[in-house]
């Protein structure tokens, strides 16, 4: 009896290692993950010949690794949000995800982009029903559009620069049928980070360049 007692003992002792083996190595895998994606999205904008090319190219890091879909919206000088990029992982279905680019959201409305910015925290959901479909679009062209991109879940990160929303970086899954977990949730934050600091830099530069033109007047 006291064999057969040791002998479990010895068992559960190696299950124990082995499952705490598996959730190192899981964690790993993680970091490795996050590491590459954000050595991707710094390479992209090392690259990037401006702001706009700066932002698109971001966009692309986001696809297809976090998602079918990357939309980014920007809040310009007239607190309106502007829509900076629309891009999707399929080539062939770019032509159509460009009409996108005509319909950024209300700030004022129910888009989780603009829901974001206003409580500064990511909205998500793993299923964006007809209801919710019509409630965020702007008319039945723009929920025929989401019908042909197959809209099934989507996030939406706020762009924080020194704790105020000044955008929204959304991605949406779509044919792939895949879904979000939360260590994609956690890249999007990531990316969000880089889209907020280039667009921060952007407009310092622009203020600068101004009062620099105002001193030469």
């Amino acid at each position: 009896m006291a064999d057969i007692c040791a002998r479990l003992g010895e068992f559960i002792e190696r299950l124990n290692l082995e499952v705490e083996r598996s959730k190192l190595l899981s964690k790993l895998r993680r970091s490795q993950r996050q590491q590459d994606f954000l050595l991707r999205a710094n390479r992209a904008l090392a690259g990037a010949q401006d702001f706009q090319d700066a932002i698109l190219k971001l966009a692309e890091v986001a696809i297809p690794m976090l998602g079918d879909i990357c939309l980014i919206d920007v809040l310009g000088p007239d607190h309106q949000l502007v829509r900076m990029a629309a891009r999707h992982a399929d080539p062939t279905k770019q032509s159509l995800t460009d009409e996108l680019m005509g319909h950024a959201p209300d700030l004022a409305g129910s888009h989780p982009a603009a829901l974001a910015i206003r409580r500064g925290k990511s909205q998500w959901a793993t299923d964006m029903n007809e209801p919710f479909m019509r409630s965020t679009t702007d008319d039945e062209q723009h929920f025929e559009l989401t019908r042909d991109l197959a809209f099934k879940s989507y996030v939406s990160v706020p762009l924080l620069a020194d704790g105020e929303g000044i955008g929204a970086l959304t991605l949406i899954t779509a044919s792939s049928g895949r879904s979000f977990s939360k260590a994609e949730l956690l890249l999007a934050e990531d990316l969000a980070d880089q889209v907020a600091t280039v667009i921060k830099r952007a407009r310092v530069f622009d203020e600068q360049s101004t009062i620099a033109r105002r001193l030469q007047s």
